[in-house]
């Protein structure tokens, strides 16, 4: 197992919740940005990717429900899964209540109750201990690069990579 490993991935891009699919840097024109219209935030977004840790030989998928309302706190419930090839894959839940802010183009969030519920061996988090191990209290901000009714894309300062996320 590697617990240190899960909570560094946890730390880069839980806390953000907006968690999506990667996307490449070359194509997105920051110089272009405009200031956020931030009413189209509001509402439900759906999030899924995975990304490859191959230094530690983990692959990480998930899929996550966002509902980010007016009266600046979201919501949060998804299944995050870690492979680990050769081996078995494990199924958590992660709910996560949190509050945001926008400030010049980035978002700021403060996940208040982050909480991790293994599905597939619950017995073996008497060994990992991963839930207990998440910290409930988290920041985290991200640059807007997109914002618009349907598409969010932002680009987290804790891993510096680009997300993105659709309006359902």
């Amino acid at each position: 197992m590697a617990p240190v490993y899960i909570l560094s991935f946890l730390a880069f891009i839980l806390p953000s919740t907006v968690i999506a699919s990667t996307i490449d840097t070359n194509k997105v024109n920051t110089s272009e940005l405009k200031k956020v219209n931030q009413t189209f935030l509001y509402g439900s977004w759906q999030c899924a990717g995975s990304m490859e840790y191959k230094q530690i030989n983990m692959s990480v998928t998930f899929d996550y429900k966002l509902n980010f309302t007016k009266d600046y706190k979201s919501s949060g419930e998804g299944i995050v899964s870690f492979g680990f090839p050769n081996y078995y894959d494990i199924d958590y839940k992660l709910t996560d209540n949190s509050t945001w802010n926008i400030n010049n183009n980035e978002i700021i969030y403060t996940s208040e109750d982050l909480q991790l519920t293994n599905l597939t061996y619950p017995e073996l988090e008497k060994i990992v201990n991963l839930e207990k191990r998440v910290p409930t209290r988290i920041n985290e901000s991200s640059k807007i690069l997109k914002l618009t009714s349907t598409q969010l894309t932002i680009q987290t300062k804790s891993d510096n990579k680009i997300y993105n996320c659709s309006k359902i």
